[in-house]
């Protein structure tokens, strides 16, 4: 599952559609067997008959922005009290 973004605007997919022939070619085929190892940047790392591992694509990106916006608030708050003195 590759969503375009972390925005619901950006969902590159329509719903209810007819599938094109290379679509239908390119089709998981469930009777073959599969040995890939799980990879962080795609979202479905694993499933069976009765559930689907996904994971969040976006935790770094995420993670980085954390640490930005972090930086940015410390470095504020640090200008602020600075600046009085």
């Amino acid at each position: 599952m590759d969503y375009a973004g972390l925005d619901y605007r950006n969902i590159r997919f329509p719903v209810d559609r007819p599938l094109t022939e290379d679509e239908r070619a390119a089709r998981y085929q469930q009777k073959k067997a599969r040995n890939a190892p799980p990879m962080d940047f795609l979202s479905v790392i694993g499933f069976n008959s009765n559930y689907i591992d996904l994971v969040d694509r976006w935790y770094s990106i995420k993670g980085f922005n954390s640490w930005v916006g972090a930086l940015v608030f410390l470095l504020s708050i640090g200008g602020c009290v600075f600046r009085r003195t």
